[in-house]
């Protein structure tokens, strides 16, 4: 009697084959054959590693096959044991040992005919089970000339829960010997692919093998397999759960501050509400030189740092704010504001180091991939802020203590960002005064900041050209309809936060797969601003007239125009990132020099003639050649790269 042992390797260590081969070699068994199948080079499954042990087990005369996984071992008494079922089974398995639990076998979901394992042990040695553990299975070659061979349609999972329901539909009897036993590692715990097969073959399997009842139970379910397929792309998907939460978060920051607008306009005399305004844009004023560059600077570059770098850059951001709120201070002195006004400015000067302080936090989650956790902060604070002021205005204080309520707000949040930060360094944050590595930062961010005062200047030539060569009525007409565009703008920074530390680290550790990212990552945020076009050409003449009425109505074809360049302003922003990891920085600074070149030339020619159309028109044409010129560039450099 014949015994072949069929192993599938895939990325298996040499110690841990040569250990496989010495269990195998002590079991004493007589005649045997080891197939050891390597798919680590083919990229096959699972189920075609052991068709292609089966096939060569057939030619060679083989009776019964051990198929196993590569993370097992067996026991000193396992070969005593081994062919003990063949007298009640045409497939069999034994006790699994798995992370100090013993399963039997497995059963499936009579409902949803989902497999799972059984802990509780058997009354009898020998029990028939709904299918056995792929992690050993025991085959007859009877069994295998009379259903044939394992479906290689699974990849990995349920081809074994697959193999046994095709045995008991042709009559064959599959079951555990309980006193046989072995041990299972189950390596593929680590595997970010595991929850995805499972769920993709579960779906397989039902369709295959389920009852009509079984099937039509399932559309109940539809709801609970959605969620149970978005908590497997978050879960083991970074960039989309990143992402995703930064855009959500993008989102309900930016409507949370719509209503704080409506409260503010409804419950301030235009007086004071233009005290408010007048405030807030003197704090922005200098806010640009608050981040330095740093923030883009350490996605691109700390990746492939030790964590402890972070500290220079969080001491840098720290004299930056200091900086920052002394000079905004001097400035209002300097423009002879009221008394009032500059103390209104004092206390809002709070927002720049909360700013500064949430800043470093998000460049500290994206290293870290977490970047839901300043998102979920970040949409909390503005929640407290809203309630906090909304109230205030409701009571009628005044503008006076609704000043001092920011103050302490944006206190209380710069110090739980930097809590945040501490708590992610286990407490051993350290603030340095390195002025020579501070030099070095800066010689690197500057271009960082070129770029964006480049890329200021290039989106807002349009709106100083429309004030100066048609008026301010048409510069209100036109940013009417802009500013819709400008509020998906937010997916492009959230995609840069999110994607580049990952993108930083296949750079430097594969090639090949950084390629694929960027093709992958321009196809699908190129697909999303799609999704945003189609739907603002859908639902903008329904839903934009309720806000957008009398002479605003134009302003809905302004949309319908500048919308078209979200795609490729999204796809843009991936061929820089691209860009930047390969310090090509330069090149983008000459990109967006070029496009505010173009841009201030073509809107002098065409403004005069056709209006904020011709603006509209041309803000399209420049994201085009943005998307195609960094592209050709980025690719330029990867094929490089790779000869």
């Amino acid at each position: 009697m014949k015994i072949g042992f069929i192993i599938v390797l895939f990325h298996t260590p040499e110690n841990e084959v040569k250990r496989l081969k010495k269990e195998v070699i002590l079991l004493g068994l007589k005649n045997y054959t080891l197939y050891l199948i390597d798919n680590t080079d083919t990229g096959k499954g699972y189920a075609q590693g052991v068709n292609e042990g089966l096939r060569k087990g057939l030619e060679e005369k083989v009776d019964y096959f051990v198929i196993a996984n590569p993370d097992i071992s067996l026991g000193e008494h396992f070969a005593k044991k081994l062919l003990d079922g063949r007298d009640h089974f045409g497939i069999w398995g034994g006790a699994m040992k798995q992370h100090k639990i013993t399963y039997y076998g497995g059963e499936l979901d009579k409902r949803r005919v989902s497999g799972g394992l059984v802990r509780r042990k058997p009354a009898s040695r020998f029990t028939f089970v709904d299918f056995v553990s792929g992690a050993l299975i025991i085959v007859s070659v009877k069994t295998v000339q009379v259903i044939g061979y394992f479906d290689e349609g699974y990849g990995m999972y349920y081809e074994d829960v697959d193999y046994c329901t095709k045995a008991k539909k042709a009559g064959l009897k599959v079951g555990v010997d309980t006193e046989l036993k072995y041990h299972h590692f189950e390596t593929s715990n680590t595997s970010p692919n595991k929850d995805w097969y499972l769920f993709k073959n579960r779906i397989k399997f039902l369709l295959k093998h389920g009852s009509v009842k079984q099937k039509i139970w399932e559309i109940f379910y539809i709801p609970k397999t959605i969620l149970e397929f978005l908590s497997i792309i978050f879960k083991h998907r970074k960039f989309l759960r990143n992402f995703t939460s930064m855009s959500l978060s993008s989102v309900l920051n930016r409507f949370l501050t719509f209503l704080l607008f409506i409260n503010l306009v409804k419950l301030l005399p235009p007086s004071q509400y233009g005290q408010y305004v007048l405030v807030w844009a003197h704090v922005a004023i200098l806010m640009p030189l608050l981040d330095l560059g740093t923030t883009t600077y350490s996605i691109v570059k700390l990746p492939n740092q030790k964590e402890t770098a972070f500290f220079d850059i969080f001491s840098l951001r720290l004299l930056l704010s200091a900086v920052v709120f002394l000079s905004t201070l001097i400035l209002a002195f300097f423009l002879h504001y009221e008394k009032q006004i500059i103390f209104y400015v004092a206390l809002t000067g709070a927002a720049i180091f909360a700013n500064s302080m949430s800043g470093s936090f998000l460049i500290i989650s994206s290293l870290k991939q977490k970047l839901h956790l300043p998102s979920i902060v970040s949409v909390l604070f503005q929640i407290v802020v809203i309630i906090t002021l909304t109230l205030t205005l409701f009571l009628r204080y005044g503008i006076g203590p609704l000043f001092s309520l920011i103050c302490i707000l944006y206190v209380i949040y710069a110090f739980i960002n930097f809590v945040l930060i501490i708590k992610e360094f286990s407490g051993k944050l350290k603030i340095r005064f390195a002025p020579i590595i501070w030099k070095n930062i800066i010689r690197e961010s500057y271009v960082y900041v070129l770029i964006g005062m480049f890329a200021g200047i290039y989106y807002g030539a349009d709106i100083f050209l429309l004030k100066f060569l048609k008026g301010s009525e048409t510069v209100g007409t036109y940013s009417a309809g802009y500013k819709f565009f400008d509020a998906f703008m937010f997916l492009a920074a959230n995609y840069s936060v999110a994607a580049t530390p990952i993108l930083a680290k296949l750079k430097e550790s594969n090639l090949l797969g950084f390629i694929q990212k960027i093709k992958r990552d321009s196809f699908l945020i190129f697909g999303l601003g799609l999704l945003v076009v189609i739907g603002m050409w859908l639902f903008a003449p329904l839903v934009l007239p309720l806000i957008l009425k009398g002479e605003y109505a134009v302003s809905i074809q302004v949309l319908k125009i500048v919308i078209l360049a979200l795609p490729f302003l999204l796809a843009t922003t991936v061929f820089l990132n691209g860009l930047y990891l390969f310090n090509r920085q330069k090149w983008v600074i000459i990109l967006f020099l070029f496009q505010v070149i173009f841009n201030i030339a073509a809107n002098i020619i065409f403004i005069p003639q056709y209006s904020f159309f011709a603006a509209s028109y041309i803000t399209v044409i420049c994201e085009i050649i943005n998307t195609g010129v960094s592209g050709l560039l980025l690719f330029s450099v990867l094929k490089n790269y790779e000869s």
